[in-house]
């Protein structure tokens, strides 16, 4: 909802204690938490990727925007940790072939379908949509693979 992309972020009830020489204080972990966000509504995407990678490399620090929320050392509590490594699981999952699929084209193989189809997810995390959608045509396009 609209409206919970504005509730602040806060912390999890199941982060870590910060420990004793944590390059940054709770409150400095707070207020980058909070400008990240106002980067991703000012469409700011690789400023609020630096903010989250330099919490993570500095405090462990992990943000969940799913449920509005920064954990030192990653936990969210049972259920969230689950439905995030489920997330994480179906983003890293390779190329799989239908078993509707028709014949990949003559002398294609489907190693060269997925270095395509992983080059394609790499523009996507890279937040690079123009190229990867560019890339997912191609891949219909030269081999015929619909990727959903």
């Amino acid at each position: 909802a609209p409206a919970d992309r504005n509730r602040p972020y806060v912390q999890s009830g199941h982060s870590l204690p910060l420990s004793n020489d944590a390059k940054y204080t709770l409150e400095r972990i707070a207020q980058l938490v909070s400008e990240r966000s106002q980067c991703k509504q000012g469409n700011d995407f690789r400023k609020a990727d630096s903010i989250r990678d330099a919490l993570e490399k500095a405090c462990n620090v992990v943000i969940d925007d799913r449920v509005r929320e920064w954990s030192i050392g990653g936990s969210f509590g049972k259920d969230s940790d689950i439905k995030r490594a489920h997330s994480i699981a179906l983003k890293a999952r390779d190329y799989a072939r239908s078993s509707a699929s028709l014949d990949l084209p003559d002398g294609v193989t489907e190693e060269e379908v997925q270095v395509r189809v992983d080059a394609r997810a790499t523009a996507r995390t890279k937040r690079e949509y123009r190229q990867s959608d560019v890339m997912r045509d191609e891949i219909l396009e030269k081999f015929g693979v619909t990727i959903h």
